[in-house]
């Protein structure tokens, strides 16, 4: 399990390297999981945009969240981790 919104919480005021650093870090970790899980508003985030992309050239399977308690998308998902 990777969160990049954990893995780089504030990194804006606790580090020096630019937000470029974070991103391409994230899609480094990214290359390594088996699936995305995208949230509703992903498309708001420019650093989701640049992962969804990522998953899209490299065919990583997406699930899209419809709400953050999307039951049947997390059914899928379970499916998806243990096949």
């Amino acid at each position: 399990f990777f969160c990049p919104h954990t893995h780089t919480s504030h990194f804006g005021s606790k580090s020096i390297a630019p937000e470029s650093f974070y991103k391409e870090m994230d899609l480094l970790f990214l290359k390594q999981c088996d699936f995305l899980v995208a949230t509703p508003r992903w498309a708001k985030s420019s650093g989701a945009r640049e992962e969804i992309d990522e998953c899209r050239r490299s065919n990583t399977r997406i699930f899209y969240l419809a709400a953050l308690y999307d039951v049947n998308t997390y059914d899928l998902i379970e499916k998806f981790a243990k096949s």
